[in-house]
């Protein structure tokens, strides 16, 4: 077993412009994924004990009226509401993948409200030129190889130029 896994350029050979992803690193992640179902079915209990609570004091609240009770009680609900929107996202990150079309404005338009992206259609593929970090965050390794095998996993591939400015990403069309 190897201890780094690498990403690849547009030559296919390893990027040498981010770090290798070292594979303590690599497993730590897997670890914490591994955990994350778990993770999630426990603090959705909780969660809900928490609204169930929320819901008797503003139920008290509403039999003796008390403005700063009603302010901190929405206020907690409203905090519990967004808690529970970060869970549920997070939590569909842990689902298995499923393949769904994905109208390609739509694509790009999410995507480029936080980047440059340049889209191009080849030889029946979708390939993407996203602009890379600068400079590149210290968990840019594990990121890219996880990106990469995500991809892999599905068809596409992802590859640095030799710059290292641009990561492309190669995505199958379907039919």
């Amino acid at each position: 077993m190897t201890d780094t896994f690498v990403h690849l350029d547009e030559d296919g050979r390893p990027c040498a412009n981010h770090p290798p992803a070292m594979r303590d690193a690599m497993f730590a992640l897997a670890m914490m994924g591994a955990r994350a179902s778990s993770f999630h079915h426990d603090i959705a209990s909780k969660l809900q004990g928490i609204m169930m609570a929320l819901d008797e004091i503003s139920e008290l609240g509403e039999q003796n009226p008390d403005a700063d009770l009603r302010r901190a009680t929405d206020t907690a609900q409203t905090a519990l509401k967004e808690l529970n929107q970060l869970l549920n996202a997070n939590r569909a990150l842990a689902k298995p993948p499923s393949r769904t079309r994905q109208e390609l404005r739509a694509l790009v338009a999410a995507a480029a409200r936080a980047i440059d992206v340049t889209t191009e259609v080849t030889d029946g593929r979708l390939v993407l030129g996203l602009v890379a970090s600068r400079p590149s965050p210290d968990n840019a390794g594990e990121s890219l190889a996880i990106a990469a095998w995500i991809l892999g996993r599905d068809g596409g591939d992802l590859r640095c130029t030799p710059a290292g400015d641009r990561l492309v990403l190669q995505l199958p069309i379907a039919s």
